[in-house]
C-alpha cells in the first residue's frame, strides 16, 4: 500500500543523500514524506533548509513553513510562508498556505481560529482528498485531532 511506497521513497532518497546525489528536491521529498507521517524533527528541518538553500522552489519554502510551524518556531514560519507567496505571487493564501496558517494557529493555542484555517484548506484537485500526502488530507486530520481535544 502506499505506507510501503513511502517507506521505499524515503529509504531511496536517504541512499541519494548518502551518495552525495541527491538534489533540492529529494530533499523537499523527503522532508514533506515525514510532515505527513507526523515525524517532524530538526533534522526535517536541516532537510528542508538543504531545499531552501539557494532560494528554493515554491514548494520547498511551503515545506519549510510547514516544518516550521509543526515545531513551534511560529514567527519564523510565518516569515517562511510570506516568501512562498512571494515566489508564487499569491496576494492572498490559497488552501496550502491556510494549512499553515493553522498549524500556526494551533501552536499560539487558538483552536477557533486553526478550525477556520483549515476549512478553508480544499483539495486542488479530487484525488488530493484522498492523498494523504495533501494539506487537504492533513488539515482533515488535524480538524479530527482539534475536535478530539476540545471533546466534541
Amino acid at each position: 500500500g502506499r505506507l510501503g511506497q513511502r517507506d521505499a521513497m524515503e529509504k531511496g532518497i536517504q541512499a541519494l543523500i548518502d551518495k552525495g546525489r541527491a538534489t533540492a528536491s529529494d530533499y523537499n521529498n523527503l522532508a514533506w514524506s515525514q510532515v505527513t507521517r507526523g515525524a517532524v524533527t530538526e533534522n526535517t528541518l536541516e532537510l528542508v533548509r538543504i531545499a531552501t538553500q539557494n532560494g528554493g522552489s515554491s514548494y520547498s519554502l511551503h515545506t519549510l513553513a510547514v516544518v516550521l510551524a509543526d515545531l513551534g518556531r511560529t514567527t519564523e514560519a510565518k516569515a517562511a510562508l510570506l516568501k512562498e507567496m512571494d515566489a508564487q505571487k499569491l496576494d492572498e493564501p490559497g488552501g496550502n498556505e491556510w494549512y499553515v496558517l493553522g498549524r500556526i494557529a494551533e501552536q499560539l493555542d487558538i483552536p477557533e481560529a486553526a478550525l477556520a484555517c483549515y476549512a478553508r484548506v480544499k483539495p486542488k484537485k479530487a484525488s488530493d482528498a484522498k492523498d494523504p500526502g495533501s494539506c487537504a488530507s492533513l488539515a482533515a486530520k488535524r480538524v479530527a485531532a482539534l475536535k478530539a481535544s476540545q471533546g466534541h
